[in-house]
């Protein structure tokens, strides 16, 4: 099956006082229909400006400086801004942990879910109403008539990431970009609306990236997983396999982290976690306990140790065969 969205060899950097910094560094990733990816790595690693890099978001002092980001085959990068526009909640739809930032405070919640259903369809506003209620109650929010005059200073930050998540909904979306899904919501809630999300994967085909810092809910919902770490992803392989042994040595250390967190300890084997990325080879060599002298020489090519499965570390063959333990 031919890729939904196809993004290859992309770069992004971000100017500073000493010129620009490159912060994305070659990203390549496939996305097919009813196929639902986990980004998953740190803070500071590139998932949201990757994401959003997809819908041409970025604005200075980011810029996309090579690669391509096809949808369907035609290249976003070429669209113009009307172009994307159009694309944009209709084709691809984005959610952000941010909710507050995406809606307008002078404006009804009814009002706002209404323009966006009405952007992208011949639809009367009684109509866009209705569908409005309708979302909201998808996405768990009580009394949904009643919160369609309501504003976004009146609801909680869960309540308004709810809000963005319906926009997103809004459509009928191939592609849903959703950018840390779970952020300020219970747990309750935060399983009703990947539920929910799961269902449009397995129901209509539609392709998901889910950008998360939760590996619970990369294994819970997600077929593959994609690792980044310093703008580049390290590893990529299904869930299933990855959960069972990670074969690069910062994806070991993430699950170990996130064992420490459900047990509410940090072990000693973390203490380096705060050393910064080299800046020539690879990346992750100050903070690896497998690094050897070739490992600050150049970054490893992706290699692929094992099926279905590609790993960017120079020890990923001995990992994968026993040889060495993460």
């Amino acid at each position: 099956m031919p890729a939904l969205l196809a993004i290859d060899d992309l770069h992004v950097s971000f100017a500073t006082d000493r010129g620009r910094t490159e912060i994305l560094h070659g990203i390549s990733l496939d996305l097919e229909p009813g196929q639902t990816i986990g980004v998953v790595g740190e803070s500071g690693s590139g998932k949201t400006v990757l994401v959003r890099a997809v819908l041409g978001l970025l604005d200075a002092p980011f810029a996309i400086d090579n690669g391509r980001i096809e949808y369907e085959g035609a290249n976003l990068l070429e669209h113009g801004e009307a172009e994307l526009e159009r694309i944009r909640g209709r084709d691809i739809a984005l959610t952000t942990p941010e909710p507050r930032k995406h809606l307008n405070p002078l404006t009804t919640i009814g009002d706002q879910i209404a323009k966006v259903i009405r952007a992208h369809s011949d639809t009367s506003k009684e109509a866009a109403m209705a569908r409005a209620v309708e979302l909201l109650g998808m996405v768990g929010i009580p009394d949904p008539e009643l919160r369609l005059a309501g504003y976004p200073h009146e609801m909680s930050g869960g309540m308004c990431q709810r809000i963005i998540i319906a926009m997103a909904l809004a459509h009928d979306s191939k592609i849903l970009l959703i950018d840390e899904p779970t952020a300020g919501l219970d747990v309750t809630i935060s399983r009703q609306i990947l539920d929910l999300i799961r269902g449009l994967v397995r129901e209509r085909g539609v392709a998901g990236l889910i950008v998360s810092r939760d590996l619970g809910v990369v294994a819970h919902y997600c077929r593959d997983v994609a690792v980044m770490y310093a703008g580049r992803i390290v590893e990529r392989a299904e869930v299933e396999t990855f959960f069972r042994q990670p074969l690069h040595p910062y994806s070991a250390r993430l699950l170990r982290a996130a064992a420490a967190a459900r047990d509410q300890a940090v072990g000693r084997s973390e203490a380096t976690a705060l050393l910064p990325p080299a800046l020539e080879g690879c990346a992750y060599a100050p903070r690896c306990p497998l690094a050897e002298p070739a490992c600050a020489a150049s970054v490893p090519d992706p290699a692929e140790p094992a099926s279905g499965r590609w790993v960017r570390c120079l020890r990923a063959a001995a990992i994968a065969n026993g040889e060495v333990a993460v």
